[in-house]
């Protein structure tokens, strides 16, 4: 009889161990949901901050009196910081992300990768057409 009891005992605690352990992973998944969402929130942010008239689009009015830098020096600030942000983006553990805020990793890490390899091409287009350029941009400013 002491023999079915710890029998029972060791299989009871095995049952414990692993719905804890279940527990336990989807803990560290939601955190690392929340960290990767604060993650994408704090480079989209810091994007923004580097740009008044990107601040002007999404209706922040801190530099108002204040243009874009489009100096060849800016671009090539802009493209070391596009690769740094994209070093942060990938510190995090993407086996832990639910489906959803895998599919916004996959996006944002697909546009900081487009921007990175853009960079080498950046003078390989026409600075002004009818549909693109500064001159359409101040307007729309």
């Amino acid at each position: 009889m002491l023999q079915k009891l710890r029998k029972q005992t060791a299989v009871s605690a095995m049952v414990l161990m692993a719905v804890f352990a279940q527990v336990v992973s989807a803990e560290q998944k939601q955190d690392e949901n929340q960290k990767a969402m604060l993650m994408f929130e704090a480079l989209f942010d810091a994007g923004i901050a580097r740009s008044p008239i990107a601040q002007g689009y999404q209706g922040i009015k801190d530099n108002n009196d204040k243009w874009d830098d489009i100096s060849l020096a800016a671009e090539k600030d802009d493209f070391e910081f596009t690769k740094s942000q994209l070093k942060q983006l990938q510190t995090i553990d993407t086996a832990k992300l639910d489906d959803a805020t895998m599919l916004s990793y996959k996006l944002y890490e697909k546009k900081l990768s487009d921007d990175i390899k853009g960079y080498e091409w950046r003078h390989h287009n026409y600075p002004v057409n009818q549909m693109y350029g500064m001159h359409s941009r101040v307007p729309s400013f």
